[in-house]
């Protein structure tokens, strides 16, 4: 579970060598790092919904129903059609994302974008993916549930 908390220093000394950028310019500064934290969480989006698709592919492979893999069924072979589209989806707005960043001409709307689309696909991704694994996916070892916090 994440935790965040603001944090407050008051009357704090700093040698001036110690500074990050200069006094009173600290926001500023920080701000320049915000497409890289967008891309980082879109990228940790990713990785959460190719576990989740991941899981679940194998347990409907694993799981027999009227005597065949769930796998078989054809609205879970819809489902996982759709997470595949996601998947493929928020890969290749990733790629194009770093290769802009490594030409220097990623914009903060193209970050927000990727960050945006990313958590939304991961969502529906892990969300289908839960689906598919049914009580599993609650109560299972170990439990997916926590993918969709």
């Amino acid at each position: 579970m994440d935790s965040c908390c603001e944090i407050t220093f008051d009357d704090v000394e700093l040698d001036e060598k110690d500074m990050f950028g200069r006094e009173g310019n600290g926001f500023n500064r920080v701000k320049e790092e915000f497409d890289h934290e967008r891309f980082l969480v879109a990228l940790t989006n990713y990785g959460t919904a190719m576990c989740a698709f991941e899981d679940a592919a194998r347990y409907a492979n694993q799981r027999v129903q009227f005597g065949e893999a769930i796998g078989r069924f054809q609205l879970i072979q819809e489902k996982f059609a759709h997470m595949a589209i996601k998947l493929n989806s928020m890969k290749n707005m990733l790629y194009e994302a770093a290769w802009k960043a490594d030409n220097g001409t990623i914009t903060s709307g193209d970050a927000a974008m990727c960050k945006y689309f990313c958590a939304n696909a991961a969502f529906e991704v892990v969300d289908s993916a839960m689906q598919v694994l049914g009580g599993v996916g609650i109560a299972g070892q170990p439990p997916h549930q926590p993918l969709l916090a």
